[in-house]
């Protein structure tokens, strides 16, 4: 019996067919690392990075890489780099080793550049009404019954499609909030997705904890900026010990308000015949008649919790 697992153990390892770009990519491993020893880093940064981008690549693998690429930068003393690196690698792979500081430095949006932002995202599609059918994918995962991945997501790229600088920190590097909205040059959203509890109950204090030490990331990260923490709840109330002062409700209401408000400046610029030297303006004026600039953003969407006595 051993004898016959050891010939089929044998056949199987020769019969094994390797891709050509497998080949290719233990190669470059193998050349990298032989620049390396060389002293030539920023060589051997560029040919790992390059591998990432090669097709058929998985995300994995592509992790992998991009590691090796970070000990490099590393190495070389290039820390900013290789955080960076490394960040991408374990968004890849969560794997890999977890990046040990925050994130880093984002562009923040400058006052004025919510509407040049916004038609920015029209750009890739040739007929813009295509536009509007991927808005219309996104908001459709806006509801309860979405997975918290799903929901998340979909609240980061609904950020991005009004013009915001948005991330998933809790998800990329494992700290800070499940969603960041940088509205302004001054001001951030602090948001937990807490989207999926039943309406019935009310916002607790384990729950308004997580909110507060997502603030505390905040400040050490973006220590000249004003941050508004906000619950997706679908409800206003919250425990007496939940302690929610200074906290924001956005209910599942007012985010379907948001979303239709939204789709009405989407679908105006996707069906508009305006040239596109011209999108912007027009935006910034649709923008003027609109609650989802960043001061009337906070005053119309966003409401302070209601403490309950709870039995």
């Amino acid at each position: 019996m051993i004898t016959y697992h050891a010939e089929t153990l044998a056949d199987l390892t020769f019969n094994i067919a390797v891709k050509d770009e497998e080949i290719d990519r233990a190669a470059a491993e193998r050349q990298a690392l032989q620049l390396w020893r060389d002293g030539y880093h920023e060589q051997v940064i560029a040919k790992l990075t390059k591998q990432c981008d090669s097709p058929g690549i998985e995300s994995p693998e592509r992790g992998w890489l991009l590691q090796f690429a970070a000990r490099i930068a590393l190495d070389w003393g290039k820390k900013k780099h290789a955080l960076e690196l490394q960040q991408r690698a374990f968004a890849d792979n969560k794997n890999l080793c977890r990046p040990k500081v925050g994130i880093p430095d984002v562009q923040i949006v400058l006052p004025g550049s919510q509407a040049q932002a916004m038609v920015k995202q029209l750009k890739p599609f040739r007929y813009k009404r295509g536009y509007l059918a991927e808005f219309e994918d996104t908001v459709a995962l806006l509801v309860p019954n979405s997975s918290a991945a799903q929901f998340e997501a979909a609240m980061a790229e609904l950020g991005t499609m009004l013009g915001f600088e948005t991330s998933r920190p809790e998800k990329s590097y494992g700290r800070g909030p499940d969603l960041l909205w940088l509205i302004s040059k001054d001001v951030g959203l602090i948001i937990e997705a807490k989207s999926r509890k039943n309406a019935a109950n009310a916002l607790t204090k384990a729950q308004h904890g997580q909110l507060l030490v997502s603030e505390n990331w905040f400040k050490e990260t973006y220590p000249k900026m004003a941050g508004v923490r906000v619950a997706i709840h679908p409800s206003v109330t919250a425990t007496k010990n939940a302690v929610p002062t200074g906290t924001k409700a956005l209910t599942l209401g007012k985010l379907d308000e948001l979303i239709g408000e939204a789709r009405q400046i989407v679908t105006a610029l996707s069906e508009s015949g305006h040239p596109d030297s011209e999108l912007a303006d027009y935006c910034e004026g649709l923008l003027k008649k609109s609650n989802i600039t960043p001061d009337r953003l906070l005053k119309h969407y966003l409401i302070d919790f209601e403490v309950v006595e709870v039995n």
